[in-house]
């Protein structure tokens, strides 16, 4: 009854509801502490909400959602780092929830974390390749992607605008970001005129990922999207995943991948079955 009310926007009898939900323990306490936040902040007082889902995590301190929720508040209050801290905690407990991916992957790109953005969005992009929020994500993808490489006048003329001071607390991610432009640069050239948008595409996530790769070799990062990103997508190349992986979570917009997906349903199979059994590392916030 509570949920019903809060969905008709009658917050304050939702409210009260769900604060004598909450007074008693079960297994499912969490919900109402999440109900009440979210009531909070949908009447304009975030603070509040932040204070709830925090006491909630302490009564189930599993509930993932509760973090995620906590982000979408700290975002709405414009306190991007603090969004960033509670989406990383809501995926260490929960490495399916797609909201939580995307949002940090919107996050991430909005502050100017684009290598970031690109993991979280095209991770995102395995959960939900063809629902409306991946046009959100692929917009966040082929931003990061194009690398700053724009088409002169003349076939071989190509500029590429590098930024040489990005930001490092969440992981040193210069090589990545030249070798983003090198590569997007080098697909614009003559001698690649005949490949299609696909191929191209795929070539291009197969030459950053190696250099993650080797990047990741030769020095550990402790940072989130070292620790928690990387190891998947460094498991995804060994395994020989990039071409499905390109085709199946770019099939929106990518001329032919829709067709290619079903006509390597096998392959595509492998590699969705690899990536729901993947293990995600519990801690790494």
């Amino acid at each position: 009854m509570a949920y019903a009310y809060s969905a008709k926007k009658d917050y304050k009898k939702s409210l009260a509801l769900a604060y004598q939900g909450a007074r008693y323990k079960w297994d499912g306490i969490g919900l109402f502490y999440q109900l009440i936040g979210n009531n909070l902040d949908a009447t304009g007082e975030p603070k509040k909400a932040i204070e709830v889902y925090k006491a909630g995590l302490k009564h189930a301190p599993q509930m993932g959602l509760l973090h995620y929720n906590m982000a979408v508040t700290y975002k709405g209050m414009d306190k991007p780092e603090d969004a960033r801290k509670s989406l990383k905690n809501s995926l260490a407990l929960s490495p399916g929830h797609a909201s939580s991916h995307l949002l940090l992957a919107l996050i991430f790109f909005q502050t100017g974390y684009r290598t970031p953005a690109l993991f979280a969005a095209t991770r995102f992009l395995t959960l939900e390749p063809k629902s409306e929020r991946a046009a959100v994500a692929l917009r966040i993808a082929q931003e990061v992607m194009g690398g700053g490489a724009t088409q002169g006048k003349n076939p071989n003329e190509i500029s590429i605008f590098m930024n040489l001071n990005t930001k490092k607390d969440e992981g040193d991610f210069d090589a990545i970001e030249t070798v983003l432009g090198l590569s997007k640069a080098l697909g614009m050239t003559e001698k690649n005129k005949g490949k299609t948008e696909a191929q191209l595409l795929v070539e291009q996530y197969d030459t950053v990922l190696a250099v993650v790769g080797e990047q990741t070799e030769r020095k550990k990062q402790s940072a989130f999207v070292f620790k928690y990103y990387v190891p998947y997508f460094m498991e995804l190349k060994q395994r020989g995943f990039v071409e499905p992986f390109v085709h199946y979570t770019h099939q929106r917009v990518l001329a032919g991948s829709g067709q290619w997906v079903e006509e390597n349903s096998g392959r595509v199979m492998q590699f969705l079955s690899w990536s729901k059994n993947y293990k995600w590392p519990e801690e790494a916030k």
